[in-house]
């Protein structure tokens, strides 16, 4: 993967990505560090009292998450060309919502049908969370699509 593509990827993620040094759950019920990371590279269990991250190790293992979701982006997609916004566009949506809804996602699909209008426009579908069992939009999810989303239509193709 490009150093561009995941520099460029960084810059946005710490941008939008809340920071936290301790583990917090999110409205999503799900625990959090760094810049939104589940825990799963760190050797302590999210909620060990002795757990504390600085910037610089929550940067660290962010960029692993960008590199792990830009393998993911680059191992699904099977379209003979994405632009640098594309990309960066689409390793942030996989950062966020996880490879295996990437796997299925309309957006992956409409790519892999040489469709990226079809795609950009999936990105705001990408909006909901469930809260007490029930599914509803949250603003800052949306933000963040309509982000993305913009990202992604940013460098035209060839």
């Amino acid at each position: 993967m490009d150093n561009m593509i995941i520099d460029m990827a960084m810059r946005y993620a710490v941008n939008y990505l809340m920071f936290t040094n301790v583990a917090k759950v999110g409205m999503d019920g799900k625990a959090r560090i760094g810049y939104e990371h589940d825990g799963s590279r760190l050797d302590k269990p999210l909620f060990d009292h002795d757990l504390v991250m600085d910037m610089k190790e929550g940067r660290r293992i962010l960029r692993l998450d960008i590199m792990a979701a830009a393998d993911a982006v680059s191992r699904a997609v099977e379209t003979r060309y994405l632009s640098p916004g594309m990309h960066v566009a689409l390793i942030l949506l996989v950062k966020d919502i996880g490879k295996k809804r990437w796997q299925s996602s309309s957006i992956r699909k409409s790519l892999n049908k040489d469709d990226p209008l079809a795609a950009a426009m999936q990105f705001l579908k990408w909006n909901k969370a469930v809260l007490n069992g029930r599914t509803v939009v949250l603003p800052h999810l949306r933000a963040r699509r309509e982000l993305q989303a913009r990202i992604f239509c940013t460098f035209p193709t060839p």
